[in-house]
């Protein structure tokens, strides 16, 4: 028998036997593999959306924003060596905006990073499968720059803004964004200031409850403001207001005026000579029986070189009543 006779025999001979062997085998080491290696499904969770295509909507000089959740979770099947390590961080999501529907919704689609894990990895479901999209025009807009103070100067002091850089700003922003901007301010710190300065501030958005906010698509022309702040020396001092007659017979008068005391500002000097804020003009009660009641405009009063902090005006009221 030839050397190829012998070769020919020995695969054909008992080939039923072996064939079946074969069957049995491959079998057998399923039933291994999946036993050791069995098929699970597992959940990834909060994989992070990437929104691409951007310039489909940004050539148009238009803005967007994301109104939808932009994390997915994404249910998946394969051997449990392979699925029960993977993390939002092996996949990526991804919804582009130039698949925009007319509802202003993208699809989101989910892939795994490594190509050779995704033959081993099938995607069975994700909890997100569309974005939704807020598209806005971009506008100009000028608002005005407000200085709201930090902490309390010295004691005795009060602070004052002298001058500012520039008292508009303008702001290019979406429609959106427009919206939630109240104010456009720099917060200027004066903790136990007792002399004039000057300083550069940042420029912050304040929505309307006075929080601070940074909007997206908003942007500031000029984002610095130079602020030169006036330190004067503050002085309390009780108001005094007369009354001139007497009331009709038989009837007595009082006087109380509110607030009691008001706050003079400016200088040091004039200060010193201050001790009372005379109203000068006295209430004339001659031959009254009933009460008066009036408000005064304390700034008349006031000399040159100082002014009033806080109420510029005081109730003034005369009991009239029998003795």
């Amino acid at each position: 028998m030839s050397k190829s006779s012998k070769i020919k025999d020995a695969f054909t001979k008992n080939i039923g036997l072996k064939i079946v062997a074969l069957i049995l085998g491959t079998i057998i080491w399923l039933a291994v593999v999946n036993t050791s290696d069995p098929s699970t499904t597992v959940t990834v969770h909060n994989i992070p959306i990437t929104i691409t295509n951007q310039k489909a909507i940004t050539k148009q000089g238009l803005v967007y924003d994301v109104t939808s959740k932009q994390k997915v979770d994404v249910t998946v099947s394969g051997n449990r060596s392979v699925v029960s390590g993977l993390t939002a961080d092996d996949f990526k999501a991804t919804a582009s905006l130039k698949e925009l529907s007319m509802v202003k919704a993208a699809p989101v689609t989910v892939k795994l990073k490594d190509r050779s894990n995704a033959r081993r990895v099938n995607i069975l479901s994700q909890n997100v499968n569309t974005v939704t999209i807020d598209i806005n025009k971009v506008t100009k807009e000028k608002y005005p720059v407000e200085v709201k103070f930090i902490g309390k100067p010295a004691e005795g002091y009060v602070a004052k803004i002298k001058s500012m850089s520039f008292n508009n700003v303008l702001v290019k922003a979406s429609e959106a964004a427009h919206k939630k901007i109240d104010k456009v301010v720099a917060k200027c710190d004066i903790d136990e200031a007792d002399e004039d300065f000057s300083k550069t501030y940042n420029l912050v958005f304040l929505d309307r409850d006075g929080k601070t906010i940074k909007p997206e698509h908003a942007k500031l022309y000029k984002k610095k403001v130079k602020v030169d702040i006036h330190l004067s020396q503050e002085k309390e001092v009780p108001i005094i207001i007369d009354t001139v007659g007497k009331p009709k017979s038989g009837y007595k008068s009082s006087i109380k005026v509110t607030p009691k005391n008001v706050k003079l500002v400016g200088d040091t000097d004039k200060l010193k000579k201050v001790d009372k804020l005379v109203i000068e003009d006295p209430i004339n009660i001659k031959g009254r029986s009933s009460d008066i009641e009036l408000e005064v405009n304390l700034d008349k009063y006031v000399e040159d070189g100082l002014y009033i902090e806080g109420n510029h005006t005081a109730k003034v009221k005369v009991t009239i009543e029998k003795k």
